[in-house]
């Protein structure tokens, strides 16, 4: 355990606390093992990558702010509706936004069936 990961796992509950989001909710939103949630729940670990992006955005706020390196907490604020993956791209449609939004709250396997439906896989 390091200062980095207990800080970490600090802010994680706060979070998860203020969204009113359970261990097992945040498992069914990013496809994460349980066990490995847990551990950055507890500040054993931190995660990285991959893992860290499908938490914050699962949680609806930037990496940063999730890592404790910003106080700019929601992602919609942090990146002005800019939709993940799209570099660059600035969504003005609320509608686009919603289903964006949504996007990013479905799991891994309703996330590949939309992918599926889209013609993106």
């Amino acid at each position: 355990m390091s200062i980095y990961s207990e800080k970490f796992g600090k802010k994680l509950r706060q979070i998860m606390e203020e969204k009113n989001i359970r261990q097992a909710d945040l498992v069914q939103r990013t496809g994460i093992h349980h066990g490995t949630i847990t551990n950055y729940y507890k500040g054993l670990y931190m995660p990285r990558g991959e893992k860290l992006t499908k938490i914050a955005n699962a949680l609806n706020v930037s990496e940063a702010y999730l890592c404790g390196y910003s106080d700019e907490a929601a992602l919609d604020n942090y990146l002005d509706n800019l939709s993940e993956g799209t570099a660059g791209i600035l969504v003005s449609d609320p509608e686009e936004t919603a289903v964006i939004q949504e996007y990013r709250k479905a799991d891994e396997k309703t996330r590949k069936a939309l992918r599926v439906l889209l013609g993106l896989e």
